[in-house]
């Protein structure tokens, strides 16, 4: 955990798993290049507390329905998870939900280039994993880095999935 920077803006993101033939899948995006932060990137929707949020889970609802199209109403809390602190000055809140029933993404071009979904087991395999050690304001952490159908999930989404594994 980052200690020495004390203005950190508040965020959420939601962990978004469905069923599908009996299968659990999550939801990620991958971010336009257009973004202000973390173009290209592959991340779970989500992102900054606005005025009008009630909670960080509001937040999170808010943001992946303006992402991706999932309504608050087919998305049902599983529960929070652990806070990380990002190098770009957020402290990240991440909710675990279910979503149900599938339904059809509508992604915003302007936000997002893709949506991604990554059958669960594959996060279980440590084959799918590469842990690299970086270093964020003057201190180093183990950056967990997985891959799937070649697409690279690191940083932020990445410590989430880590931590996310720790408590399933």
């Amino acid at each position: 955990m980052i200690e020495t920077i004390e203005s950190f803006n508040p965020a959420a993101v939601l962990i978004p798993f469905f069923e599908d033939e009996g299968q659990l899948y999550l939801i990620f995006t991958k971010r336009s290049e257009t973004v202000f932060h973390h173009k290209g990137q592959i991340c779970f929707p989500g992102g900054g507390v606005e005025s009008g949020d009630l909670s960080l889970w509001h937040t999170a609802l808010r943001e992946t329905h303006e992402e991706i199209g999932i309504p608050p109403s087919h998305i049902y809390f599983i529960k929070e998870i652990q806070k990380i602190r990002t190098p770009s000055m957020f402290e990240v809140t991440p909710f675990v939900g279910f979503v149900f029933p599938k339904i059809n993404f509508n992604p915003n071009p302007n936000e997002i280039a893709c949506v991604i979904t990554v059958p669960f087991d594959h996060f279980m395999d440590k084959k799918n994993v590469r842990i690299e050690e970086m270093e964020y304001f003057g201190k180093k952490f183990p950056i967990p880095f997985y891959y799937y159908e070649g697409h690279e999930i690191w940083g932020a989404t990445g410590r989430i999935i880590a931590s996310l594994m720790e408590v399933w």
